[in-house]
């Protein structure tokens, strides 16, 4: 009988042995590692904008009108989103006016409504005041005066930072005879930061 045991406890002692050599020689098991998260876009709320489009006059009585190239770029805060506002230099011209030319330049402080249309495009409409100065050559005045702006339009998100701005903006600045008052189709785009 002590050789049966014998026997038995050899066979588990090598059984055990055997075992543990061959754990020794699996490969370690090593979880993938998991995927890192995806960047969580982080506003500040401020934005750069910059725009270009085409100004067409719309003046009365002795002047006549015509259209030209416009050009403007500003900085911004997006409050929340529904509610931005900006502060925009804009420049347009040589307009001839008939007896003259007119350069047109404004500063302006705009305020605008977007309105949530999904993730892709955000109508908007807005207003702006601030000051206008107008270069006159050719027999016209320097002049300058309160301007207002009203604008509306769409922006089409490209990225989580930068969006397409499509729209339309009346000006008018208030000078000495018939106001400065121009139509603008423009494109820009706004880069949030």
């Amino acid at each position: 009988m002590k050789t049966v045991k014998t026997a038995i406890a050899s066979v588990v002692a090598v059984g055990l042995l055997g075992g543990t050599a061959l754990a020794a020689d699996m490969p370690a098991y090593t979880p993938e590692p998991a995927p890192a998260p995806a960047p969580v876009y982080d506003n500040s709320g401020w934005y750069l904008r910059g725009d270009l489009g085409w100004s067409w006059t719309d003046m009365s009585d002795h002047l006549e009108n015509d259209d030209n190239f416009t050009a403007g770029g500003g900085v911004g805060y997006r409050f929340n989103d529904m509610f931005r506002a900006d502060i925009t230099g804009d420049y347009s011209g040589k307009y001839d006016m008939g007896p003259g030319k007119y350069d047109a330049w404004t500063l302006l402080g705009n305020g605008y409504v977007d309105i949530p249309w999904g993730s892709l495009m955000t109508p908007y409409v807005g207003a702006g005041l601030g000051w206008g100065w107008l270069n006159g050559s050719n027999g016209l005045d320097d002049d300058d005066g309160f301007t207002f702006a009203l604008m509306g339009g769409v922006a089409f998100n490209i990225t989580e930072r930068v969006a397409l701005d499509v729209g339309y903006r009346y000006r008018n600045t208030s000078i000495d005879g018939p106001n400065f008052q121009d139509h603008s189709a423009r494109a820009g785009l706004r880069f949030s930061f």
